[in-house]
């Protein structure tokens, strides 16, 4: 290795390293709460591997185990049509081929799940384990989680095909989305739904404040969820665009202070410092997107250690950001 290959090589691992120190979320006990045991019901494999010569017996075998997808009237046949012309569509036979390869099972997927529900258990006791499903959406990528109202998480596998899936290329989604299909981001999302769904839901967001706190709540529960991801899969971004946001983040705070931006009703200011994006607009390529929700979750995370009494749901719960913010103590330096 050349003198320059290892100046970069030691500058990339300073940089992770330095990341990941201030990353740290300390895990919990958990050894009274029970490993739970996740079993992902493939709607996509029994759907593309049923014998199409018979194509109606053959859905109403599969029906009581994907009666999700498969509720409707098979003596119509136009449901049956419309079943098969799904099949037998070429852009859908090529995602199904690469997901039998990708995932001829789904046993790191479902650990993974269960060890994110184990923490769930853990934090919020009165949670079910609900029935997980997995199909093909179509390269749906902006909802790759739904859950149901009967306690069902469906998952779509061809959002999680791997950042390099030519077909993401094709359909032109974003790099920065992309990225989001990795594997590991799989039950991230599904911890992200949750909190979103079941606890921050019906929050209002009057102000740019209101809306980077709600966000900083979303990123913490993904993290003490799973305490071992990166912040990077936390936030949905790379490495070097976090390790940005520490670098930038006493400048990025005293900018929303001096422009009184933190507590203005101005949507645009919404749009530009609490959206998804490839980074933030009005910023350097360099930052992430999302800056106002990194800097919440930093304020939220500067919250629980000041207060370690309160607990997870009490916090997440919490209505007051500006008492959040008082009680924080955060100021960045």
């Amino acid at each position: 290795m050349n003198n320059l290959c290892k100046i970069v090589s030691i500058s990339l691992f300073a940089l992770l390293l330095s990341c990941n120190s201030k990353n740290k979320v300390k895990d919990v006990d958990l050894s009274n709460i029970p490993q739970p045991k996740i079993t992902i019901h493939r709607y996509e494999k029994a759907l593309f591997t049923l014998d199409q010569s018979k194509i109606k017996s053959e859905l109403e075998h599969i029906r009581p185990e994907f009666l999700l997808f498969l509720n409707a009237d098979f003596n119509d046949t136009s449901k049956i049509v419309q079943i098969s012309e799904f099949i037998n569509y070429p852009f859908h036979q090529d995602i199904y081929d690469t997901i039998s390869t990708r995932y001829p099972d789904l046993k790191n997927i479902e650990s993974n799940i269960s060890n994110a529900y184990r923490h769930l258990f853990y934090y919020f006791p009165n949670e079910k384990l609900p029935t997980f499903y997995s199909y093909i959406s179509g390269l749906d990528v902006e909802n790759n989680i739904m859950l149901s109202a009967n306690n069902e998480v469906v998952i779509a596998l061809d959002g999680y095909l791997g950042s390099n899936f030519e077909m993401y290329k094709k359909t032109g989604i974003p790099q920065y989305i992309t990225k989001r299909t990795e594997p590991e981001y799989l039950a991230r999302d599904i911890m992200g739904k949750i909190v979103n769904d079941k606890y921050l839901g019906d929050k209002e967001t009057r102000t740019l404040f209101d809306a980077m706190i709600l966000e900083g709540k979303k990123y913490f529960f993904i993290h003490k969820m799973i305490p071992s991801l990166p912040e990077d899969v936390v936030i949905g971004t790379t490495p070097e665009k976090i390790k940005w946001a520490y670098d930038n983040e006493e400048r990025v705070w005293i900018y929303f202070v001096e422009n009184n931006m933190l507590f203005s009703p101005d949507i645009n200011n919404l749009r530009k410092l609490v959206s998804d994006a490839p980074f933030t607009n009005g910023m350097t390529t360099n930052s992430p997107g999302n800056i106002g929700g990194w800097i919440g979750y930093q304020i939220i995370k500067k919250y629980a250690d000041k207060h370690p009494e309160v607990e997870l749901k009490d916090l997440i719960l919490k209505k007051n950001p500006q008492e959040i913010l008082r009680e924080s103590q955060y100021k960045p330096s």
